[in-house]
């Protein structure tokens, strides 16, 4: 039996107030599905439009997910992933 993030959260004592993940990608390899199930708030990022919906399908009944699409930037900003932009050096799709 391999040990989750949440199992060790348990044995630590620790009950988070809200969780994230960062490029969620597939549901059945999310990190956050425990916290998910036991209720705990929440935020999957990931920027793909197909893994999005893979990600909405899997846990979009649960009222304490919040589902984001958007890239998450080196430089720490949060931009919306449209399309990539030729006209940033960066490459960055314009955020809406």
């Amino acid at each position: 039996m391999s040990l989750t993030l949440k199992d060790l959260s348990d044995s630590l004592g620790i009950v988070p107030r809200r969780v994230a993940e960062i490029a969620a990608g597939w549901p059945e390899f999310s990190y956050m599905a425990d916290y998910i199930y036991a209720g705990i708030p929440t935020i999957l990022v990931e920027p793909q439009a197909a893994m999005v919906e893979h990600l909405r399908e899997a846990f979009g009944q649960y009222p304490n997910v919040e589902i984001l699409q958007k890239l998450i930037t080196p430089d720490g900003l949060y931009r919306r992933m449209v399309r990539p932009s030729f006209n940033d050096p960066r490459g960055y799709a314009q955020t809406a």
